[in-house]
């Protein structure tokens, strides 16, 4: 069925190349960055906080890290359950490509630089 302007549903109108669409990527881009970096930045101070405190042997014949990793899991995998498999993996792949392209881009950033000062 053909909208009033002549577009399918759910498809741009000619010159309109998806600005909507490009402002809430961006939008929703600020909010995913600075929720992942809150959880970032908070797991990161409960794991070392919890690793500087506990004795070497509170985890007999393990890593205390590992054990860490293993209790948080735990304590995220209601959560999971919830969202399920699909979006849990997607959410998986989005967080790593925050990191790559984020890495990608400093590394392109300091390369620039480099140039900038020869």
């Amino acid at each position: 069925m053909a909208e009033k302007n002549g577009t399918a549903p759910g498809n741009v109108p000619p010159g309109g190349e998806g600005k909507d669409e490009v402002a809430l990527a961006g939008l929703l881009a600020g909010e995913l960055v600075e929720e992942v970096i809150r959880t970032a930045v908070c797991l990161e101070d409960v794991v070392l906080g919890l690793l500087e405190d506990l004795p070497e042997s509170a985890f007999p014949g393990e890593e205390n890290s590992k054990v860490i990793f293993e209790m948080i899991a735990g304590t995220v995998a209601p959560a999971v359950a919830t969202v399920g498999g699909p979006e849990c993996r997607g959410a998986i792949t989005l967080v790593a490509a925050i990191r790559e392209r984020v890495l990608a881009d400093l590394q392109t950033a300091a390369e620039m630089a480099s140039e900038d000062r020869s």
